[in-house]
């Protein structure tokens, strides 16, 4: 087991997607983002989780704070990131940043 006190910041969106994207086109259209945000400063890890009630997390993890608001700020502007944008349900859209004080890992 791996265990972690450094600190990072966990960039949390979370929301919904519009009647008829498929969690298959989401995924798809998110994985199309990946190599532009793995390329921005500070980025450490990404995941994505479905809930049961259709709501979406994707979880970010950044080395600070300052490379996590830089990231959101260019993120709109990558081309793939219109398509995703396209497909969520801005009412229901989350996002916001929390410090990571301890983690574990196998």
């Amino acid at each position: 087991m791996n265990t972690s006190q450094k600190t990072a910041v966990i960039e949390l969106v979370r929301f919904k997607l519009i009647p008829g994207v498929t969690q298959e086109d989401y995924v798809a259209a998110c994985a199309k983002t990946d190599a532009f945000v793995q390329a921005q400063p500070g980025f450490r890890a990404r995941a994505l989780s479905l809930a049961e009630d259709g709501t979406w997390t994707d979880y970010v993890t950044w080395a600070d704070m300052d490379s996590a608001q830089a990231a959101a700020k260019a993120f709109p502007k990558n081309e793939y990131a219109q398509a995703i944008m396209g497909m969520i349900d801005g009412s229901t859209l989350q996002m916001w940043h929390e410090t990571k004080l301890w983690s574990s890992a196998a």
